[in-house]
């Protein structure tokens, strides 16, 4: 089996309560290093992609902000996509 993207949630993995999960950092390198696509996850909508990348590092975690992508990000990209709802009865 051949990896060939990588997302997960930044509350658990790298992560635990601003606490780096151990093995995280050498992972988390080894993709980044490999070119592999990474998204790391989060439902925490007052933090920008900046923010989670800054915070991450403090914990020291380097990854770029391009790998964020928070709820926030997700709903903006639901809304323009233009879709309708139609309800079923």
């Amino acid at each position: 089996m051949t990896i060939e993207n990588v997302i997960c949630d930044i509350d658990g993995m790298p992560m635990h309560d601003n606490t780096p999960v151990p093995g995280a950092q050498e992972f988390l390198q080894r993709i980044v290093g490999n070119n592999m696509p990474l998204v790391v996850l989060t439902n925490y909508p007052s933090q920008t992609a900046i923010d989670l990348s800054n915070r991450i590092a403090s914990a020291g975690i380097e990854l770029p902000d391009s790998v964020f992508y928070t709820s926030v990000m997700a709903t903006a990209d639901f809304l323009k996509g233009g879709f309708k709802f139609e309800v079923q009865r």
